[in-house]
């Protein structure tokens, strides 16, 4: 990458394959380690866990209210955490398949070297990818 400054004091970056290839392979495997992390885990005899659903927690019994209440922030922080990761899951999938689909017209590329950055929004695809396991 390469940056230039005009005498009017606009700054424009200059993106060359090899940047976009080094961009594509980060947001590829960052995508990969999203949906590692959120895959099952073993949780003793209680079967698997898995950041998708609620996690299975008994503390005391029926009337132990601060468990009740520890439970319950305990499912709101899951439920956070599912949430940033299927953004940023989302994110990186949809730059990884746009930098892929934008690589693979290489000759456009290199014709389109100064593309604006709204140009270059049109390669990104919003992806509807999603960390949920799948069935089998």
């Amino acid at each position: 990458m390469a940056n230039e400054k005009y005498n009017d004091g606009t700054l424009t970056i200059k993106i060359d394959e090899g940047a976009l290839r080094r961009l594509q392979s980060e947001y590829t495997d960052l995508a990969a380690e999203f949906k590692k992390r959120a895959g099952e885990y073993g949780w003793s005899d209680k079967g698997n866990v898995t950041i998708a659903y609620p996690f299975y927690l008994q503390m005391g019994g029926a009337s132990f209210e601060e468990a009740k209440s520890l439970i319950k922030a305990l499912e709101k922080v899951r439920g956070n955490l599912l949430e940033r990761f299927q953004l940023t899951y989302g994110d990186a999938d949809g730059l990884s398949v746009g930098l892929k689909s934008l690589l693979a017209e290489t000759d456009l590329a290199e014709e389109l070297n100064g593309m604006t950055a709204d140009e270059f929004g049109a390669y990104i695809q919003k992806s509807s990818a999603s960390l949920a396991p799948t069935e089998s």
